[in-house]
């Protein structure tokens, strides 16, 4: 699925392509987990997380500032 899935505690955080392999990974993490729907990145372990768009030697590229 490419999908990595970060736990500690209660903090839960899932990278990877958008789409339905997101959807699938949710879904198969809720059949045996009762939680809220997903949101965007926000506060983990206690950092804030920026996500925004760049550039990089011509290339688009997706950051997270921590």
């Amino acid at each position: 699925m490419k999908l990595f899935l970060m736990v500690y505690v209660d903090d839960i955080k899932m990278g990877g392509p958008d789409g339905a392999a997101m959807k699938e990974g949710w879904d198969l993490i809720r059949k045996g987990a009762t939680m809220d729907d997903p949101t965007a990145a926000g506060k983990c372990l206690g950092c804030q997380h920026n996500v925004y768009d760049h550039e990089i030697d011509g290339n688009k590229v997706r950051v997270m500032e921590y």
